[in-house]
């Protein structure tokens, strides 16, 4: 199955969960919905802003809002007030925001948890896809555990191969 493919089966309002064993499978995804829409793209990570500075990442439709550590939480406030017809909300990522986070474990999941259900609640009243990215873990299983497979309405794991992306679908179709 293709990425385009992938994308279009993801549900809107609600939460999708991509696995990505590659890194540059979010710029892929980001150059396929570039003029299909208002995107919303919450980059925690900083890449996706850093190279469509740079050209590297078609950027047409596409906001991209860099919180850093201590502006989370007014991200989130400024996206959930949006009242517009979103095409795609992306929440890129979850190992940015573990690493972001100053409380212990348990603080970042209730944490994690209110900011995806808020999103959730504005995906379902702007008509959007939510997407968060996640990696897998070297030692198997996910960067948000129990917590993301619990909210998660589908999960699909992205591997890139000779620059051939493929899908495997871990929970939802």
């Amino acid at each position: 199955m293709d990425l385009e493919s992938v994308y279009d089966s993801l549900e809107r309002g609600a939460i999708s969960t991509l696995i990505l064993g590659d890194p540059s499978i979010r710029f892929d995804l980001l150059n396929l919905l570039s003029g299909r829409g208002s995107i919303i793209y919450l980059d925690l990570s900083s890449f996706v802003s850093h190279l469509s500075v740079q050209g590297y990442v078609s950027a047409e439709g596409i906001v991209a809002l860099n919180p850093g550590r201590e502006g989370l939480n007014g991200a989130v406030a400024e996206i959930c007030s949006i009242s517009d017809e979103l095409e795609a909300l992306i929440f890129d990522s979850l190992p940015a925001f573990y690493y972001m986070n100053p409380y212990d474990i348990g603080e970042r999941n209730r944490v994690l948890g209110v900011y995806l259900l808020l999103l959730k609640k504005l995906a379902k009243s702007s008509n959007a896809k939510l997407i968060v990215y996640t990696f897998p873990k070297p030692y198997g299983g996910i960067v948000g555990g129990k917590l993301i497979e619990r909210l998660s309405d589908k999960i699909v794991s992205l591997k890139k191969k000779e620059g051939v992306v493929s899908a495997t679908y871990v929970k939802g179709r």
